[in-house]
């Protein structure tokens, strides 16, 4: 089963702590939570509290290990757990669902996980193509499985990689304010 913790280190690796980028549309950010996306997380109490006379947080001692654990519980619930990550057989898989996931949203991320997978079962003829629907069910389970069980881990991997940055190159396009973020970071999350 893959393992949360391990995955959870990598993502951090691309989150900062706190930011408030101007041209940024996430806003204010922690570790990655936009305040835009998920004013709702109670870890931004605890930030706003920790702010001095510029508006910046210092947050230490007994309030970083609370923040901290508030931002782990945050990325397991939201992201991990949401995508179903605990079920897919295999880690490389299950991180890049779950990175994915985090910068691009789940819905987004479990289309390409089920695209990679009817992709390569036109290769593979295991089963009938899955419903692609951004929910990742027995179903599309059960496809990814086979497909592990056939040596299709590392296409799959490629395939959902190239839905990613896709992804990034049309944000881009379509807003070519974003295009610093493209260069500045969101190509760093993708794996080859």
């Amino acid at each position: 089963m893959p393992d949360f913790s391990t995955a959870f280190q990598k993502t951090m690796g691309h989150e900062g702590g706190w930011c408030n980028t101007p041209g940024d549309r996430g806003g204010e950010t922690y570790r990655g939570i936009s305040r835009v996306f998920h004013p709702e997380w109670s870890g931004w109490s605890l930030i706003d509290a920790c702010k001095n006379a510029s508006g910046i947080p210092v947050i230490q001692g007994q309030n970083l290990e609370t923040l901290n654990g508030l931002v782990e519980t945050f990325y397991r619930q939201e992201f991990w757990d949401r995508c179903g990550c605990d079920r897919i057989g295999d880690q490389a898989i299950a991180e890049e669902l779950f990175d994915s996931a985090v910068n691009c949203g789940p819905g987004s991320a479990q289309r390409w996980l089920q695209e990679a997978v009817n992709i390569l079962d036109v290769r593979f003829r295991l089963s009938e193509p899955v419903k692609i629907d951004g929910q990742v069910g027995p179903g599309t389970l059960a496809a990814v499985t086979r497909l592990l069980n056939h040596g299709a881990g590392p296409q799959m991997f490629r395939l959902m990689n190239l839905a990613q940055g896709a992804h990034y190159l049309e944000l881009a396009r379509k807003d070519p304010s974003q295009a610093r973020f493209l260069a500045g970071g969101w190509l760093d999350r993708i794996q080859w």
